[in-house]
This record gives structure tokens, sequence and C-alpha cells, in this order.
């Protein structure tokens, strides 16, 4: 059906035009979606220099940037999306104010790149900032906002700073618990970073018990994540070799054999 469309605009109407770039735009997400970066990347490439005849700062140029960012991010190319993310950014506050709910959400979208490349400083004002927006926006019971606080969590997990890391994921992890009662990939995320949160505060007892719950959600919910319930057995271990070697080794070798 979307290529019918595509087809049909391409036909119809010139490059630049809005309903053509949404179109191409929304095929090549798909195909990213599918892991298909080969045939992804050019039309989000082709798209994004089409909506630059719309002028540098229209916020369909913008639109088209955050998705050509999101690929290159899928690829593990984080060099490349975070200055199409910032470009974004620029335009979506010019446009439609620095308050407006695009700047928040191109602000934690562009902080996954930031944390992953261990700038954890910067990743903590942007999403300070777009926390902040979404808070006045959406309310705090937000989902985006449970979202943006398990990112700066991460964030300040990377800087050391556990207890503060702990206080958002406990607001959170109830929102997305509210989100998806049958449970999701995405609690056991915000699991398995309040379960290391406590681990590095020594507080052992509390870690084992959301490690036990963050393996069981991945088993559950993740047929495909073998490589986070590896990493989550492989830190349950972790905890356990301070007094329970038997039980650790037996974790290990199941991480081992996953991996």
């Amino acid at each position: 059906m979307l290529h019918q469309a595509v087809e049909v605009h391409r036909e119809a109407l010139p490059p630049s035009h809005l309903d053509r770039i949404m179109s191409e735009s929304v095929l090549g997400y798909l195909y990213l979606l599918e892991g298909r970066f080969e045939k992804a990347e050019p039309i989000l490439r082709q798209v994004s220099d089409a909506a630059r005849q719309l002028g540098d700062s229209h916020p369909t140029l913008a639109f088209t940037l955050t998705n050509l960012a999101d690929l290159y991010r899928a690829e593990g190319k984080s060099a490349r999306s975070e200055p199409l993310f910032r470009n974004a950014l620029a335009i979506y506050a010019a446009s439609l104010g620095p308050e407006s709910l695009k700047v928040a959400e191109t602000l934690l979208d562009m902080s996954i790149d930031t944390i992953a490349s261990g700038k954890f400083a910067v990743a903590e004002r942007d999403l300070s900032k777009g926390l902040d927006i979404l808070r006045k926006i959406n309310g705090p019971e937000d989902t985006t906002v449970a979202l943006g606080e398990y990112w700066l969590a991460r964030a300040y997990t990377g800087e050391g700073r556990y207890a503060e890391a702990e206080v958002l994921l406990r607001h959170a992890l109830p929102i997305e618990e509210r989100r998806w009662p049958e449970g999701s990939v995405t609690v056991g995320d915000c699991l398995y970073a309040t379960a290391e949160a406590e681990r590095l505060q020594r507080h052992y007892a509390n870690a084992e018990l959301l490690y036990q719950r963050t393996i069981a959600l991945y088993e559950k919910c993740d047929s495909s994540g073998t490589p986070k319930l590896t990493v989550a057995l492989r830190q349950y271990a972790k905890l356990l070799k301070t007094g329970r070697t038997d039980e650790a080794k037996a974790l290990e070798k199941r991480a081992q054999s996953l991996r």
C-alpha cells in the first residue's frame, strides 16, 4: 500500500511537495524498522535533500533530518547522527519555539546517542531541559516523561550519581508498568537500570529481586533479545559472586551459552 502511494506521488508531484516527502519518508522509515538499511538510506537521504528546497528553517526538513539520524544511530554511526539531531533541534526551536513539544522530543532522541558515546554531562543537560518541557506540556505521569527519566537516569549512572538515578527510575517504572500491564522489553530495561543503581549503591537484596524480575521479563517478552538477557544474567552473576559462587557460575554458564 505504501509503495502504491509513493508511486502515485512520484508521478503527480514534484520532489519537494510535502505529500511526496512525507510518503517517501514513511517508506524509508519502514525499511529502517525492518532493518533493511541499504534500502532506507538512499530514500531518507533523497527526501532530506528535497526538504531543503522548502527552506532551511522548515519543520519538515527537521522531520527528515531526525529520520536520517535514526538510521545512522541504528547503524552505529553516532558521529553522523548527532549533528543531524542538532540541526533538527535548531530548526524546531526557531520555527515552533524553544519550549515546543518537538524540541523536547528531539532532545530526548538525541541524548540516546550522547549517552552511548559516554557524553553523560551533555546528555544530562539536554535531557533535563527536555524533561522540563515535557512535564509542563504533558504532565509528570506521561509515558514520554517516563522515557526521558529512564535516559536521564542512565546519564546519572554514567556519572556515578546512583541515588539520583534510582529516584528517577522509581518514578518511571510504575508509569511503564501501567502502560504495559502484561510486561514489555521497555519495562525490563527500566527494571534492569534500577537493579544496576541498587547494586552500585550496595543495596544487594533489592538489586537481586530486580535482576530476577528483569530476567523473567526478558525471557517472556523479548524473543529476539538474547543480548539484553545475556547482560542481565552476567550482572546478576556479578552480584552473587560475593557469597554464592555456585549460583554465580551457573548464571555465567547460561550467559555464555546465549552468547
